[in-house]
């Protein structure tokens, strides 16, 4: 997993965007963290993205990892936001 990237949208939501790099998984297990929970989401392979009805303000960090048809994870591609 490459390039992972979020973005505030209108309305208490926040885009996440990544890119494959290599062969196309099973599922993408993506993360965000909010008050210091992990929240997961499972996502089909085929998705390069998604759209959280989360503030973006509210999110501290995002993990994204690729699952292969073995059920293998890959090292996970994570952006946290910056200290404020």
């Amino acid at each position: 997993v490459t390039g992972v990237q979020t973005c505030a949208l209108p309305i208490s939501r926040l885009q996440v965007k990544w890119n494959l790099s290599g062969d196309r998984p099973r599922y993408w297990v993506l993360q965000y963290r909010r008050n210091g929970v992990w929240h997961p989401e499972i996502i089909p392979g085929s998705a390069g993205g998604v759209e959280l009805p989360v503030a973006a303000e509210a999110i501290e960090a995002v993990s994204v990892a690729a699952i292969d048809r073995a059920g293998v994870a890959s090292s996970p591609a994570v952006i946290e936001r910056a200290a404020r």
